[in-house]
């Protein structure tokens, strides 16, 4: 099952200023489905929250000052977030702003954002994103005090969002065997580059094979059309046919989850579980390039 508030991404092939540029016009345009962005910097905020989320999962500070992440996952689902050129608290321009205990909303400042979404701000833009979403958690965190707390312990690298989170869904090696064959039969392991948006690769069973032959086709794509009404977005799909030595035997069509490795362990996350088609067993994966 994909995720509902993933389906959703900000960059196309184009430089991620006009991707900026293109969202302003959009306004204070909310997402769909209770959480969704409609606009890149509501995008990037929404997909910061995840990053924050999955770290703190990983290190356990969380449950150690009594915070539940199970709510801060559910208002990282409902919250409606949107951007605004200027965002002002008080009479004060703020980086952003959230409607606790009123509403499930927090508004981003655009002219904030720009700044702090530079690889350089890395550790900033995750402090400000867990700020405000333990407020909508019900967690008060004043003067930052709380998040400072969670943040501190977790090790964080400057990384850009644009090449991190382009595509949404990142697969860039597939795993290949015969389901029947012996140990000693082989099937060459494929890769795709994932600043290319369309490729075909050819994986074939080797001679220890014998008279067992396998191709597979694997042709990849991508698609700017977003589940939700003036989106754009980047995810990339596959489709997968099987031949022996006369002709196609099988063949599907593959979409890796939308989000599923925004935030992978240090050497990448599986794309998918097993899947079998032709006698052939396909496992695709992503393994991070080092940062």
């Amino acid at each position: 099952m994909i995720s509902r508030w993933f389906k959703l991404f900000i960059v196309s092939g184009f430089a991620f200023g006009f991707s900026l540029a293109w969202s302003a016009e959009l306004g204070n345009q909310l997402g769909w489905d209770n959480g969704n962005a409609g606009d890149a910097f509501s995008a990037e905020f929404i997909l910061s929250g995840q990053d924050i989320l999955q770290r703190l999962r990983l290190n356990g500070v969380a449950a150690a000052l009594s915070i539940d992440l199970g709510r801060v996952e559910h208002q990282l689902r409902t919250t409606l977030v949107s951007s605004d050129e200027h965002v002002f608290l008080r009479g004060d321009e703020v980086d952003a702003v959230n409607f606790y205990p009123d509403e499930d909303k927090i508004i981003v400042n655009r002219t904030r954002w720009r700044e702090i979404r530079r690889p350089m701000e890395t550790k900033a833009r995750l402090r400000l994103v867990l700020h405000e979403y333990l407020w909508v958690s019900g967690y008060p965190d004043t003067n930052f005090v709380l998040s400072d707390q969670l943040i501190e312990p977790l090790i964080i690298k400057n990384y850009s969002p644009s090449t991190w989170w382009n595509p949404i869904n990142p697969v860039n090696v597939i795993n290949a065997k015969l389901v029947f064959s012996t140990e000693q039969c082989e099937i060459e392991q494929g890769r795709f580059n994932l600043s290319v948006g369309s490729e075909t690769i050819e994986l074939t069973s080797k001679v220890t094979c014998g008279s067992v032959y396998r191709k597979i086709v694997v042709r990849k794509f991508s698609s700017l059309l977003p589940a939700s009404q003036g989106i754009r977005g980047l995810f990339h799909r596959f489709d997968i046919s099987v031949y022996d030595q006369n002709s196609k035997i099988g063949g599907f069509t593959y979409e890796p989850e939308w989000g599923a490795c925004l935030m992978p362990p240090a050497e990448g996350c599986p794309g998918s579980g097993k899947m079998i088609v032709g006698g052939v067993e396909l496992v695709f994966l992503f393994q991070r390039e080092p940062l």
